[in-house]
């Protein structure tokens, strides 16, 4: 796998969604998928585990508290483990 998209987030399930549904309806075995949750207190946990559920190349990291939206994004960059790397918002609909 040569590519990442990572997705740092906080509270923001509603987008979070949307974003995985047209990321994943895209995918061919060439991607995976990083979630970043900064401490979120809604529902991104329970959204994420559908997508993991269903084996789908979906990773989800989640912080013990919120470290800022710097620290958050930059463990984007941490924890990538292909050549390629693109960081997108969680709103950023590709």
């Amino acid at each position: 796998m040569l590519l990442t998209i990572a997705i740092p987030t906080f509270n923001r399930a509603s987008f979070l969604e949307t974003n995985l549904s047209y990321l994943l309806s895209q995918y061919q075995n060439n991607f995976n998928i990083i979630v970043q949750d900064n401490a979120s207190t809604d529902n991104t946990e329970n959204i994420i585990e559908k997508y993991i559920e269903l084996g789908l190349p979906v990773k989800y990291e989640k912080n013990s508290k919120n470290l800022g939206w710097a620290r958050n994004f930059e463990l984007c960059f941490k924890k990538n483990q292909t050549k390629y790397i693109m960081v997108i918002s969680d709103d950023d609909y590709i």
